[in-house]
């Protein structure tokens, strides 16, 4: 026996001795500590808790209901005061007649609204604004001003919407000034034609708080509808505009529909105050008052002390009569922890029996207790092998997972064929198998091998022999015509033997060499195509495809089959796109070689024209005309061709500088003035002062003029053409408008796309290949701006609107520089050109227009000339026999006596890389066919003849 068990006696006979001394043996642990809890400490208890709670309340609601009382006083105070502003405001709009009908109306209104605001120190200014927000005067500011908008455009919307006054938030104004609005609506024929407003300073509000007697402990705000702070009872000037302490927000918040709210909150000095918040009635503001928290809580405290001394004495009685009670019980509890002792140690314990049955019960749930321990050691046991394994299975999920992002991750990143699979053998081997294989369909349905990857290169290169050697047929399963024919994947499991029962030949060679174990073969499906199928192979490790693994070599199949086909489709699309950019060079050069070749017929004929008309003016007047109107007509449809060219490639280059749209329509009215030489000029309505752009003023007249020739080509000549410029809101705007036939509706969303026109007759009587109006559109939006086509007024004709942004600041420009003329002086003028007609022609226009002129038909021939006579000027054509003109002009350059001579180039090659190129080369300017002779005259005119 132990000692624990000699010393069970002893203890029987003293809870024997103590049960006699008390008789309390037939009560249970729990009554006898409710008897205890009951005799001491709940009554006093819930006795002091009740006054306690009852005071608490009474001095909350009184607190309460004195801070609300003072808030609604003070919000009516200030209600009172918006109230005065405005019967104020109503009073002048009754009073003062404001009509924009009746002449010097709203001037009248405006010098009354100074003597109201004088009336009113507090006001910061009047302000009267149509229901849109567009102001029509302000006290503060001289009749006539300009208009603008109100700065505060929803209070508008507000007022006309309801009808009723309405009070504005918090706002700057554009004099830094600081205050709210008060508008009203003006009625006039039972509707809203105007809204007055007040602007009134927030030194009002903190006034009205100011004279109110509220205890210097107390906080006063109000708030507007963004919670910006208006006035303050303390440190206004410290906290003007600021947002309420974050638990006076979340409180404002609350109020949702309610007009009033009280609780305890902070101030923004961290001071804890009750407070009462309460909207202001008819305006958007709100009135927080926040009390002291020091008198409740003195009150609080008083209660407190009178509830511990209470509380104590209660505690000392109970305490008391739980020290008698207590001794009854501490027998069994000694008896209780000796057996849980003995129950810690692992010994069996008999379950006594004692005077208490609550002891009792206790003692057999220890024994019990130790029972469900025994068994609940060893459920544990077996719950850590099963996590174990848990463990692993997760740990080897999470491996494929990343390893299935690796591959993904490699896959997207491979843009050619070779890399996507050197990123799938990556991918395969060694972490999922030994050997990977990899074969795709062409496009004419053959299998092709694609990859063939083993660790060990000498190994690789057998296996790849025996791939090479032939084709396992779609027959026979699992091979990989037999996957991609079913679209369904193939695992199997081989042992060393099993390669003698395999009937194909070749199938049966590969698992020799390979040395198969297990195989796993999954289709490549891509976008719903088959493309070819992956094998991935266990040899030498010896291992088997699990379920788990053939899911993942699945997923990794389709990722493959995805990235094969997009490394197809991107190799597509670069064969196109190379094919496409030759196209377009080609393309490029062929309108360079068209525009080359109809310049070069033009030249001579307009210059054969000219030379008549000044031989005799008289002579085949109608067919000179005809002539010349024609070519120009074919000169611009070649113009038009190359320029959709340039801005299809995105080579065209503005020359950007300030510039007065009303020169630009002067510029096209020129250029167009024979269009309406026989029908009725054009009606000009413009801005009376400059209206300044940042454009390129070539460019935009081009566009004017495309849009003029559009209206007089298809209006009669008796209709008039309107050209109007204004600003408008978004910039400059100029509206070209004819009454002629219009366009169709359903011809209205394309009018501005390539070769769009119109139905004509057979005999095309307008011309044209529809490409004005998409030069147009690309020149406008290159600028920044934008077109329209509409239908004109009344329905009749067309309407051009352009839109082009107005410069920032706007700046007198300076006069453009006129044509320097030359006077009277002869030039030595030498023309090189191999086409001999254009040569002619322009050699006899020169010399009847007084200069000495040589010709010359090649480069050697230019040359020889040149030594002898020592021209002034040189006219070159670029196209020439042998060399060229831009190695001419080089030639030239390079010889001592003839740099300062001034070459011309005159070329049908009008690109503006031809251009550069011709100035690059030496030219001092560069001339298109079939040109200008006036344009001619004036560059020769600034040659200075030695």
């Amino acid at each position: 026996m132990n000692d624990a068990d000699s010393a069970k006696p002893d203890l029987v006979a003293k809870s024997g001795l103590r049960r006699r001394r008390w008789r309390w043996s037939g009560l249970s642990l729990r009554s006898r500590l409710m008897l205890m809890a009951g005799a001491t400490i709940l009554p006093f208890t819930l006795l002091s808790v009740f006054a306690f709670a009852a005071l608490l309340h009474q001095q909350k609601a009184q607190t309460e209901q004195a801070t609300l009382g003072m808030t609604r006083a003070l919000a009516a105070s200030v209600v009172a005061r918006m109230q005065q502003t405005i019967s104020a405001l109503e009073a002048f709009s009754l009073a003062t007649p404001i009509d924009e009908s009746q002449e010097g109306t709203v001037a009248t209104a405006h010098a009354a609204s100074k003597s109201l605001r004088a009336a009113h120190p507090d006001w910061r200014g009047v302000l009267l604004a149509r229901p849109d927000g567009t102001v029509l005067f302000a006290s503060e500011s001289p009749f006539g001003g300009g208009f603008r908008q109100v700065m505060e455009i929803t209070t508008v919307a507000e007022v006309v919407r309801t009808r009723a006054p309405v009070v504005g938030p918090m706002t700057t104004g554009p004099r830094g000034g600081i205050g709210y609005t008060v508008r009203i609506p003006v009625e006039r024929g039972g509707e809203i034609k105007y809204v007055l407003t007040a602007i009134v300073g927030t030194d009002s509000i903190l006034e009205v708080i100011q004279r109110q007697q509220v205890p210097s402990d107390w906080v006063v705000s109000v708030f507007d509808s963004n919670l910006k702070r208006v006035a303050r009872s303390k440190d206004h000037g410290r906290y003007f505009g600021t947002e309420p302490s974050p638990s006076l927000k979340a409180m404002l918040a609350s109020l949702g529909s309610r007009r009033e709210a009280v609780g305890t909150t902070s101030t923004l000095e961290g001071d804890e105050v009750y407070t009462a918040a309460s909207r202001i009635d008819g305006t958007s503001r709100t009135m927080a008052l926040g009390a002291s928290t020091q008198i409740a809580e003195g009150a609080l405290w008083r209660t407190a002390s009178l509830y511990s001394a209470g509380l104590l004495l209660s505690l000392t009685v109970g305490a008391l009569a739980f020290f008698l009670i207590s001794r009854s019980i501490t027998i069994g509890a000694a008896a209780l922890r000796e057996s849980a002792v003995a129950l810690g140690l692992g010994k069996p314990l008999p379950v006594p029996t004692s005077s208490l049955p609550d002891f009792d019960a206790v003692s057999t749930a220890l024994w019990e207790a130790g029972q469900l321990r025994a068994k609940a050691e060893e459920e544990r046991e077996n719950l850590l092998r099963s996590e174990t394994g848990a463990r692993a299975v997760a740990q080897a999920a999470e491996q494929r997972l990343l390893l299935l992002l690796a591959a993904t991750s490699s896959l997207s990143q491979a843009l050619d064929e070779a890399s996507t699979l050197n990123a799938i053998a990556s991918a395969v081997v060694p972490n999922m198998a030994d050997i990977c294989r990899v074969d795709l369909l062409s496009a004419d349905g053959t299998l092709e091998r694609k990859l063939t990857f083993h660790r060990d290169p000498t190994k690789a290169e057998k296996i790849d022999q025996i791939v090479h050697s032939g084709t396992v047929p779609a027959t026979t399963p699992g091979s990989l015509l037999w996957v991609i024919a079913s679209g369904r994947e193939y695992v199997r499991h081989l042992e060393a033997s099993s390669a003698s029962r395999i009937e194909d030949p070749l199938f049966r060679r590969f698992v020799e060499v390979t040395e198969m174990r297990s195989v796993c073969v999954v289709p490549l499906i891509a976008r719903g195509r088959t493309i070819g199928a992956m094998a991935a192979i266990q040899s030498s490790s010896e291992r088997r495809f699990g379920a788990d693994d053939v899911v993942l070599l699945c997923e990794l199949g389709k990722r493959a089959a995805l990235a094969l086909d997009n490394v197809r489709l991107y190799t597509e699309c670069t064969s196109a796109l190379d094919r496409a950019n030759v196209a377009g060079k080609a393309k490029d050069d062929f309108l360079a070689m068209l525009g080359h070749e109809l310049r070069n017929p033009l030249a001579p004929i307009l210059t054969a024209v000219e030379i008549v008309k000044r031989r005799d003016a008289t002579v085949f007047v109608k067919e000179r005309e005809i002539i010349e109107r024609q070519a120009k007509q074919l000169a611009h449809l070649v113009d038009d061709l190359l320029d959709v060219s340039r801005i299809a490639a995105g080579k065209i280059h503005l020359q950007h500088s300030q510039l007065d749209l009303r020169s630009v329509v002067l510029r096209a009215l020129e250029t167009t003035q024979p269009l309406f030489e026989k029908r009725s000029p054009p009606v000009v309505r413009g801005a009376e002062t400059p209206v300044f752009v940042w454009g390129d003023y070539l460019r935009l007249a081009q566009v004017v003029g495309n849009l003029l020739n559009n209206a007089a080509k298809f209006s009669e000549p008796d209709q008039p053409v309107t050209i109007e410029l204004k600003r408008g809101a978004g910039g400059a705007v100029l509206i070209i408008e004819d009454r002629g036939t219009g366009i169709p509706d359903e011809l209205l969303p394309h009018v501005f796309d390539r070769f769009v026109q119109s139905a004509q007759s057979l005999q095309r009587a307008k011309g044209g290949l529809g490409l004005g109006l998409a030069i147009a559109r690309s020149i406008v939006e290159l600028h920044g701006g934008t077109i329209e086509a509409g239908h004109g007024s009344e329905g009749r004709g067309t309407r051009m609107t352009v839109s082009l942004p107005l410069l920032a600041r706007s700046e007198t420009l300076r006069p453009e520089s006129g044509i320097v003329r030359g006077g009277e002086s002869t030039l030595r003028v030498l023309v090189v050109d191999d086409n001999t007609d254009a040569a002619h022609m322009l050699s006899t226009l020169l010399t009847l227009a007084g200069h000495q002129v040589r010709t010359a038909f090649d480069a050697e021939s230019c040359l020889a000339i040149v030594a002898e006579v020592d021209p002034d000027a040189c006219i070159l054509d670029i196209g020439l026999p042998g060399m060229d003109g831009y190695e001419l002009a080089r030639r030239l350059r390079a010889r001592a006596h003839a740099r300062s001579l001034y070459l011309i180039a005159l070329t049908g090659y009008g690109q503006q890389t031809d251009r550069e190129q011709a100035l690059s080369a030496g030219f001092n300017e560069h001339m298109t066919k079939p040109f200008n002779f006036e344009a001619l005259e004036a560059t020769l005119a600034r040659v200075r003849p030695d």
